[in-house]
Parts: C-alpha cells; sequence; structure tokens
C-alpha cells in the first residue's frame, strides 16, 4: 500500500506550480522529498491534503488504492493522510484543547457511527501523553489554538493532532523549522516510531539538518516544480556536499 502520485500537474490562479510530478510513498516507508524554497515542496502538499487554491490540470493520486483527487478534504482525513503544515494558522479563541477533543470525537464518530465519545478526563491524560512525547508543556491545555505559539511550539501541537488521528500517511512540511536541537531529537524519535507501526511518511524539506539524522528509503529533488532526480539515502550526502540546484549538471 502507498501514495502514489503520477503524471500531477497543477495550477496556483494562473502560474503553473507542479509539473508531471510523479513519486510513490509507500506505508511503512520515509520519503524526503528535498529542494531549494519555491521549488514546489509546499505546493504538492496542499494539493494532495485538497486546498483549494490548487488546481489540478491532469495527473492521478491514490491512497491506498483510493482516488485521493476525488474525494473532499475531510474525506482525506478519514482515509489516513494528515499534513502537519508549515506554518499553521492562529486561531484566536478556540481552546487548543477543545479543539482536539471534538475533533477527535467528531473523527472516530464518522468513521464508526457506534463510537463512544470519550470523556474529558480520559481524553486529558491521552493529550498529556503525547504532548510529553513532543516536548510540549502541559500548559498549552490551558491556551487557544496556536495563539501565542512559537514556530516550534506550533509544529509540536500539529504533532499531537497527528498521534491523535493515527494517520496512514504524514506529510511533514518543514517540520524541523523553528525546533531547538532536543526537540529535533523528539521528531527523529517520532518518525522512527511511525515507520515502525507502518505510516507513510513524506518528509519535506530545504534544510540540510534534518537531512544528516534520518535514514531516508528514497529520496527525491524538486526544482521548478518537477523532480529532477531521485535515489536512496546516499543522494542526501551528495545534496549535502552540492546543494540542490542544477542536480544533473
Amino acid at each position: 500500500m502507498s501514495l502514489l502520485i503520477k503524471n500531477l500537474n497543477v495550477h496556483v490562479q494562473e502560474k503553473k506550480v507542479l509539473r508531471n510530478v510523479s513519486l510513490e510513498v509507500p506505508f511503512g516507508e520515509l520519503t524526503v522529498l528535498a529542494g531549494s524554497n519555491g521549488s514546489g515542496k509546499s505546493s504538492l502538499a496542499h494539493t494532495l491534503v485538497g486546498d483549494p487554491g490548487y488546481r489540478v490540470l491532469s495527473g492521478s493520486v491514490e491512497l491506498g488504492n483510493k482516488d485521493l483527487l476525488a474525494q473532499k478534504p475531510w474525506e482525506r482525513v478519514l482515509n489516513g493522510l494528515f499534513l502537519c503544515f508549515q506554518n499553521p494558522p492562529v486561531v484566536e479563541g478556540l481552546s487548543w484543547f477543545e479543539f482536539l477533543k471534538e475533533s477527535y470525537n467528531a473523527f472516530h464518530k464518522t468513521k464508526d457511527p457506534n463510537f463512544r465519545e470519550i470523556k474529558t478526563i480520559e481524553f486529558r491524560d491521552k493529550v498529556k501523553k503525547m504532548m510529553s512525547r513532543v516536548g510540549l508543556g502541559e500548559d498549552f491545555l490551558e491556551r487557544n489554538l496556536n495563539e501565542g505559539f512559537s514556530g516550534g511550539e506550533k509544529k509540536k501541537s500539529e504533532l499531537v493532532q497527528m498521534l491523535l488521528l493515527k494517520p496512514k500517511l504524514v506529510i511533514l512540511d518543514e517540520v524541523d523549522s523553528g525546533l531547538d536541537l532536543d526537540s529535533l531529537k523528539k521528531v527523529i524519535d517520532l518518525i522512527a516510531w511511525l515507520l515502525e507501526k507502518e505510516t507513510g511518511i513524506l518528509l519535506i524539506t530545504h534544510h540540510p539538518r534534518i537531512l544528516e539524522q534520518v535514514s531516508p528509503d528514497q529520496v527525491a529533488i524538486m526544482e521548478s516544480g518537477k523532480i529532477i532526480e531521485r535515489g536512496g539515502g546516499e543522494l542526501v550526502k551528495k545534496v549535502l556536499e552540492k546543494g540542490f540546484e542544477n542536480k544533473k549538471k
């Protein structure tokens, strides 16, 4: 089982941001999509989750043999797709804890009409364990969604949401941005744990720091909306030495 992208072409307004992109991300494997800023990496992530600003011109995407492009954004989540955003939005006045609880109950109720909504005390204990896992202090239980969060804290908030939903395929978009070394180590450990659970991971990055600490099953380099080179873990060393641009020269 995998996420399978074939010949994907995408426009934002009148600009073509993805050009004949083909990529397979098997469940239980780590795929790194690397490239400089503006190369199209985040455009691919937004297209996969169904951002209405990204218009698919042609191509196909399957997640576990289901047509992803035919699904609404919430259906893609129910079918196992999760995106950790590069810059998660702030929602003023919305309790982070209540957001997590309502999302959790709605997600499971939609998948199983007989699901019993989790009690607040039980859910609070569950969230605390996941917060500890990603290095987020318990005081965030009393705060609003991403309001006043640093960049790294927003990323940790996203990771807690991910752990609650147990997706089949996770897109980590610049997940190392804003994280200190200790927090980055927790993310690396979390990636290893997800792989053990047969979760597919698409790790999007332009930063060499995280590439030095992961062992990807495959690496793809993107430039100008196209995948210009792909290979195994050995390609990471090449990227670290020579950068992303003009890889084929």
